[in-house]
């Protein structure tokens, strides 16, 4: 009886160990059958200096905004700027102003002095195909910000990426988006771009 035992508790090992073995053999398989693709990691570019500290402060947003009736739909800058008074810098915000305005008003001249200078020789100049077209019937309403970005280059040097929504009216009434990114360069606060 101890022999029998002895038997069926090696025979259950000796089951054991096959069934471990068999089990690897099978995963080994279905790992030559279905090749491994690694998921693509984000390149992240790092500075190691004590002034590089890149990222993105949200200051306002994302908001829901819904769209302006037809019936609604007036031409102009309906931006409640108190909003943003304190969350922007002042001449971030003046700078931002006067360019929605220059669209308004159609001044390509004036909004062309609100660009850095960098950017002021481009052709056409940035934003210059989208808001000043040889369409005279477009007109656009410029009524809500949907996101404020402050995003540091470096601990001190920043930019502001703001999407404005606008209402905007050709042969029909549709809703917008657009991105204005406003830079300091040289003390003054500048449009960079426009998507």
């Amino acid at each position: 009886m101890q022999k029998g035992k002895k038997m069926g508790i090696l025979f259950l090992l000796i089951t054991i160990l096959l069934g471990g073995c068999i089990s690897k053999e099978a995963a080994q398989e279905e790992e030559k059958k279905v090749p491994l693709v690694e998921e693509p990691q984000p390149q992240i570019e790092t500075k190691h200096n004590k002034e590089s500290e890149s990222r993105v402060e949200l200051v306002i947003g994302p908001n829901d905004i819904p769209p302006i009736e037809e019936s609604k739909f007036k031409e102009g800058v309906f931006i409640e700027w108190a909003d943003v008074e304190n969350k922007m810098d002042k001449g971030a915000i003046v700078t931002l102003q006067t360019v929605l305005e220059t669209i308004i008003n159609q001044d390509l001249t004036t909004y062309a002095a609100q660009l850095r200078s960098d950017v002021k020789d481009s052709v056409p100049i940035t934003g210059q195909d989208i808001f000043f077209s040889e369409d005279k019937d477009k007109k656009f309403m410029f009524y809500d910000l949907h996101t404020i970005e402050k995003v540091y280059k470096t601990k001190s040097e920043y930019y502001y990426n703001v999407v404005v929504i606008c209402m905007e009216s050709s042969d029909d009434l549709t809703q917008q988006s657009y991105s204005f990114v406003i830079t300091k360069k040289d003390e003054e606060w500048k449009l960079y771009m426009v998507d």
